[in-house]
């Protein structure tokens, strides 16, 4: 038997994506798992006004973002992030991680 982990998923977690069912399957095999999910920090839609804010905030959100996934991948003692096309994930946010042991 292989020896559970703790695991930090990032990505979209909405009923049918693959990011829910990584995380359920990860669960059922008997992995922790936390997840941060991508559109929770990034308006959704293809409106004017959407991507008007977008275009102002981006690089804000995506700075929370970044912060939101350091800060649960401590609160919770993950040891591996796995994230479903690294959407807005800099390489800033993957050295904070690999120094804090995270793979």
């Amino acid at each position: 038997m292989t020896r559970s982990r703790r695991i930090l998923l990032a990505g979209e977690f909405w009923f049918g994506s693959t990011g829910l069912g990584m995380a359920n399957g990860l669960r059922a095999a008997g992995h922790f798992v936390s997840e941060v999910d991508v559109r929770k920090f990034f308006p959704q839609g293809d409106s004017l006004v959407v991507r008007g804010l977008f275009s102002l905030l981006g690089s804000r959100l995506g700075r929370s973002y970044s912060n939101r996934i350091v800060e649960i991948a401590k609160r919770d003692a993950c040891e591996i992030l796995i994230t479903i096309k690294g959407s807005y994930i800099d390489a800033d946010t993957l050295d904070r991680l690999r120094s804090s042991g995270i793979f």
